[in-house]
C-alpha cells in the first residue's frame, strides 16, 4: 500500500481515526474470501495480529505503551470484523510475533495461540472495548 501522499493528521484524534479506518479496511479484506484469493491480499490477517500486539502488550509507562490509545481502536476493529480469522491463526499456533512486556510478564512467548488470544480479549475489556 502506498501511503506517502497522505499528509500528517492535524490532531491525535484525526490520527486515531485514520489508523482505525485503515485497519478496518484491512480487516474487511482479511474476512473476504474473494480478497483472500488474490495473492497480494492473501494472509493479511497477520496484520491483525500485529495490531493486537502493538495495542495490547505494552505497559502504558513505556515508549511503545504510550501509543495504546492510538492502536486500541484499530485492534478493536480486527476483533469485531475479523475475529474468526484471528482466532483461526491463533488456534493454528503457527504465527509468531515478539512478545510485548505485558504478555511476556505472564510467561507468554512468541507463538500466537489461544492463551495469547484470551490475553488480548482481556486487555480489550480492560481498555473498555
Amino acid at each position: 500500500m502506498y501511503l506517502a501522499n497522505l499528509s500528517s493528521p492535524a490532531t491525535p484524534d484525526a490520527a486515531k481515526a485514520k489508523w482505525r479506518n485503515l485497519n478496518t479496511f484491512l480487516a474487511l479484506l482479511a474476512k473476504s474470501r474473494e480478497a483472500q484469493k488474490i495473492p497480494a491480499l492473501a494472509g493479511c490477517g497477520r496484520l491483525g495480529i500485529k495490531a493486537l500486539v502493538m495495542a495490547l502488550e505494552q505497559p502504558p509507562d513505556t515508549r511503545l505503551g504510550q501509543n495504546t490509545e492510538l492502536h486500541a481502536p484499530a485492534a478493536a476493529q480486527w476483533i469485531h470484523i475479523a475475529n474468526d480469522e484471528i482466532e483461526k491463526l491463533c488456534n493454528d499456533g503457527t504465527e509468531k510475533f515478539t512478545a510485548g512486556d505485558l504478555w511476556a510478564g505472564r510467561g507468554g512467548g512468541e507463538v500466537c495461540d489461544s492463551a495469547r488470544l484470551q490475553f488480548w480479549r482481556s486487555r480489550m475489556r480492560e481498555l473498555g472495548y
